[in-house]
């Protein structure tokens, strides 16, 4: 029997991480070498008019040796790493 946890792994590669559904596609800069990857972009906002940081979720697979002041181009836009976590599932990073 798949267990909850087992359905939102699934979820995760089935619908958020599909660019048809919510995700996009991005480039990741370590050491100056490109990396094209999926990713997710969300906005965090302390009041209502300008984003406070911008939460970049993508495959832990996908940036192997990420560092603080590796970079993310979407969009055109920059987007340096302040910090980043390991999510409980195990395989996905929360960038700042």
């Amino acid at each position: 029997m798949e267990t909850l946890r087992d359905q939102i792994k699934n979820d995760l590669s089935a619908v958020f991480m599909n660019e048809d559904e919510f995700a996009q596609t991005a480039s990741f800069f370590h050491l100056g070498v490109e990396t094209v990857l999926t990713i997710q972009i969300f906005e965090e906002f302390q009041d209502f008019r300008t984003p406070t940081f911008f939460r970049i979720w993508c495959n832990f697979e996908d940036i192997p040796g990420i560092e603080e002041n590796d970079y993310f181009i979407i969009k055109t836009k920059k987007y340096g790493v302040v910090s980043f976590t390991r999510d409980d599932i195990g395989n996905e990073l929360t960038i700042f």
